[in-house]
This record gives C-alpha cells, structure tokens and sequence, in this order.
C-alpha cells in the first residue's frame, strides 16, 4: 500500500512492546488498514522527541505521515487521548495555556501565561499539584489524610495540604505554625514527612562513624557495557563441571517458590515469534508470561534487542531461577500429573520455533537447539535429580494443536 504525502489519522491497536525501544507502537491507519488484524498493522515511530514525550499505549490518537508512502515508514507526530486531539483545557483558555498530557494514563501538566499558576493532575491516582506566581506549592488529593493541613489545630482538615519548609514548623512541638493563611496566619501543611528507608551509611554518618571509601566498581557513563558486565549462571554437566555460563536476564514475572521440588523439564516453543519479541514479553512490566530458559535457533550472542529488520534468533538466555516456577504453560495440565498446572514445579525451556505454519505444526529445529537442550536437561538433572523427565506439548492436555511439536525429536536429548 502505498500512501500519498500528509498526515493520518491512526489509533493504537496493541500494548505491544517495540523490541528496539525507540517508541514504535502498532497502530491502526483510520479508513486504511482498518480490515487488518491487529498483528499486520504497521509499525510506527516518534518523527522527534520533543518536550515531554511517552511511548502511547493502547487507544491514543496519533496523526502519521509515512515516508516515501511506505506504510512501513510511519512516523507518528502526535499524540492524544482524545480523537480531537485538542483538550478542553487547551481549547477553554486558548492561547495562553501550555499543555502536555500523557495521553489516557490520565495525567497532564498545564501552565498558564495570564496567571504564571502550573497544575500537575493525575486523574487516575486523585491528584492535583498547584504551584502559585509566588512559588507556593499546594497538594489536593482527597486520599490525603483529612486532619492535616488547615485543620491541624482543629481537626477540621480539608483535602488541600501546601507543601511545608522548616520555616513552618514550630521546633518545639513540631507542629504547623499559624492559625493558617485564611485567618491571617502562615500557611500551614502536612504534619509529617515520611522517610520510607534510612540506609546504614546515613546511621553512620549521623553517628559520625563513617568512613570514606571509594566504589571502584563504577563504570564511567563514557564506558561502554562489555559482556563481563553482563550476569550469567553457570551450566554443569553430568560431574559438576563447569561447561558455559549462560546470561541471566532477571524478570520480575514469575512466580516464587519456597522449597520447590521439580518434577518435570517441559519443552515447548514460542508460536513462531521470535527471539527478541519473546524477550520483551518476558520482562514487560507485570506481563503474565515467562520461562527459564529462552533457546535461539543459531549460534551466537542473545539477541535480546535487534535494531535490524533480519533478526537471527541467535543464543540463549536464562530469565527465572530454577528454584521458581515460570507462567509459561499456566493454563494447561500435564498429563502425568493431572492434579497441577503445567507450570507448577516444573523448569520450562522455549524454543524460538521456525514460522512455518503449515499443517497446524511449527518446528525445523536446529542441531544447535538440541545441542543446548541436551546441556541444560543434564545441567537441569545434576541440580535436581538424575530421574526428572522431559515433557513436551503434546503430552499435554489444553494447548491448542496449532502448536504441536509432534516433529520434536526427544531422542536428541
């Protein structure tokens, strides 16, 4: 398709993280590619970063403009919650307003030229900073604690709390001075300022026991990350041998155990996505999705990140410790032990399969995938016990056959 000069009007479709990070979204081209599933609309990138910018997240508003009038070249330059994309508060008191908004997160920073008063809102979380032309600082939120503030002496509290300095605070009773600003007094605030942590250094130097040292492991921010920066676990054989160490890229998702006895390897593959799409759904914020291990088709570095459009799918990678169980498979049941989720006590590998969907199976895989399933089920074993066994897709009940791996050699492992 090809698309004339000037801008679009385009929806995004999907949370869909971009792999390379640089702010791509999938996004529906209104009245263009409005019959395309979700997975074939294009790509399209920030044309700048300018002011305060975010990556959109499903449901904004975007204007495109395509490059050379290849859908694939699409560069977004605007960004709303709105598809009119001009907000009230722009519109009401237009053109004195500055206005930047984070879309449908619900959060928006306005500044008035007239009035030199800023307001940050974030509708979601039910707040509302004020900072007045004389610099002072007001918190509205109706979840703050109703006796603070004005109402300190009285305990008739208001939801509007100004922010408080040391010059507001009687050293005495450590409390806000004043009768507060609308009785002619200071203004008054929070009554407390919380500290959610205290580091042992900060004891000691209050204690004036400190001693100054120097962190030689800093890295300068002119250096760059090489591979021993990189943390990785080793793989042992079958006599405890160190034989690789593999990189370890820690995930949040993932479900913690406490005296996990594994009690099968499962096998499965990733429905011909590939290396680094996989990875970004692994460590996506509160994503449901996870393994252990993450097996490439080809030899070479994880390809976590790839800025090319020809990904290799090379490496492999750990991302749960074995001693958790991973969501991979969190909805299906084994069938040799009915009684658990797939996931549950067992240590799960995906492989990168290759895309080819014919006939409901999806596999080709490569001797250098067998050889790394063969080294980590053996490392697997030395940690856990020689009698684990291998469980594959298809000796599972409830995943759908559209990924059989009825083609997946066990012998090779």
């Amino acid at each position: 398709m090809i698309l004339e000069d000037g801008l679009y009007d385009a929806i995004v479709i999907t949370n869909e993280i971009d792999p390379t990070a640089s702010g791509g979204v999938r996004a529906k081209i209104l009245g263009y590619t409005d019959t395309y599933k979700d997975n074939e609309q294009p790509f399209v990138y920030p044309e700048l970063i300018n002011g305060q910018q975010s990556v959109p997240l499903k449901g904004y508003y975007l204007k495109v403009k395509f490059l050379h009038g290849n859908i694939n070249m699409g560069r977004y330059v605007a960004v709303s919650q709105s598809a009119n994309y001009l907000p009230k508060e722009y519109v009401s008191q237009y053109p004195y307003i500055s206005y930047t908004n984070l879309g449908t997160d619900g959060y928006y920073m306005i500044y008035n030229r007239n009035t030199n008063i800023t307001n940050i809102v974030n509708n979601i979380t039910e707040y509302n900073i004020t900072v007045d032309q004389n610099g002072m600082s007001v918190y509205d939120s109706d979840k703050a604690y109703s006796n603070a503030g004005y109402g300190a002496n009285n305990n008739t509290g208001i939801k509007n709390h100004p922010i408080l300095t040391e010059a507001t605070i009687d050293i005495f009773t450590a409390m806000p001075v004043g009768n507060n600003k609308a009785n002619g007094g200071l203004n008054q605030g929070t009554e407390y300022a919380s500290i959610s942590h205290v580091s042992q250094a900060t004891i000691d130097a209050f204690n004036g026991t400190l001693t100054a040292t120097k962190d030689t492991t800093q890295i300068s921010a002119s250096d760059p990350i090489s591979d021993s920066d990189v943390e990785t676990n080793a793989i042992y054989d079958s006599t405890g041998t160190v034989v690789e160490n593999i990189q370890y890229h820690n995930t949040e998702n993932y479900i913690k155990r406490t005296g996990k006895k594994a009690k099968f390897i499962f096998i499965s593959i990733t429905n011909g996505v590939s290396f680094p799409e996989t990875s970004a759904k692994i460590v996506e914020n509160k994503s449901k999705y996870s393994c252990h291990y993450l097996v490439g088709r080809v030899e070479g570095d994880p390809e976590i990140i790839s800025t090319s459009t020809q990904i290799k799918n090379s490496g492999f990678v750990q991302f749960v410790d074995i001693t958790n169980d991973s969501y991979y498979g969190n909805n299906t049941t084994v069938t040799l032990n009915k009684n658990k989720k797939t996931n549950i006590d067992s240590i799960v590998i995906l492989l990168v399969a290759s895309n080819d969907l014919s006939n409901k199976t999806m596999g080709g895989y490569t001797n250098y995938q067998y050889t790394k399933i063969k080294e980590l089920v053996e490392h697997i074993r030395y940690k856990v016990g020689d009698n684990i066994p291998i469980v594959i897709n298809d000796d599972t009940t409830g995943i759908p056959s559209l990924v059989s791996m009825s083609n997946f050699d066990k012998s090779q492992v």
